[in-house]
């Protein structure tokens, strides 16, 4: 996506059309602690507050809850808009905090023992072009990013392609 825009270098914290205005703070892992300083100011962003729901550029199916790990993420890379189902729903690119999720627009603490909270509301852009500042889901059950695993009924997003 940079060369379309004229960058060719290495990304660095200078490129600030990829920085979200209100990207102001995250939480390190492996134990949620707030930290003051900007996603976008960090090189395993790729100096980026946004990310784009590729999937390693193939498109990853859902696993069942019980199956769930760390290599379960959605995505939609490679494919063809007309093989998405239903694109009004089906998650393209993300503010990067939704794939956990909580918000920077609405900051609160995670809680004790988790890396996320329900329902924080995040920017996210849709495989059919719209885009939307919506609700994540976030199961304190499964305890992983939300980005592993579908929403359940009544959410506007899902993060895979079928």
């Amino acid at each position: 996506m940079k060369n379309y825009i004229g960058l060719h270098e290495t990304s660095s914290p200078q490129d600030k059309l990829f920085a979200c205005p209100a990207d102001a703070y995250y939480y390190d892992f492996p134990v949620p602690n707030w930290v003051g300083r900007s996603l976008h100011d960090l090189p395993t962003t790729d100096y980026s507050s946004y990310g784009f729901i590729g999937g390693g550029n193939s498109p990853n199916q859902p696993k069942p809850p019980a199956a769930l790990n760390q290599e379960t993420y959605g995505g939609v890379g490679g494919l063809r808009l007309t093989s998405i189902r239903d694109p009004v729903k089906t998650v393209l690119v993300m503010e990067l905090s939704a794939g956990f999720p909580w918000s920077w627009h609405q900051p609160k603490h995670v809680p004790s023992g988790q890396f996320a909270f329900n329902d924080a509301r995040n920017v996210i852009g849709f495989a059919d072009g719209h885009v939307g500042y919506i609700k994540m889901y976030y199961s304190a059950t499964i305890n992983l990013p939300t980005c592993n695993y579908e929403p359940p009924a009544g959410y506007e997003y899902k993060w895979h392609a079928n």
